[in-house]
């Protein structure tokens, strides 16, 4: 029998919003609320894996930081690596909060 696998995930651009901006850097939060399609809840783990966040590249920059809140837990990540598609964006764990 196979094993059943979650599909890639990413995030919808409207549960992201703009905390601060200065001088080209950006705070951005990130709420991750079930998938309106499939009502797939993302978990933390799902928001930190890579490209997750591939569809905001273009309003990201290196060295931004990226509260996330799942329902699972949260965690404070920064911006590492911000191409355009295929690689998309990549980000690193500051700190966790609030797992569950």
């Amino acid at each position: 029998m196979n094993a059943i696998t979650r599909p890639q995930l990413h995030l919808s651009i409207r549960n992201l919003a703009t905390g601060h901006y200065a001088n080209g850097f950006t705070h951005w939060i990130y709420i991750a609320r079930p998938d309106e399609r499939t009502a797939t809840a993302h978990r933390l783990a799902d928001c930190l894996a890579p490209n997750y966040f591939a569809d905001a590249a273009q309003m990201m920059a290196q060295g931004d930081m990226i509260d996330i809140i799942a329902h699972d837990g949260s965690a404070i990540v920064s911006v590492t690596e911000c191409t355009a598609r295929p690689e998309g964006v990549r980000v690193e764990v500051m700190a966790r909060t609030g797992e569950r």
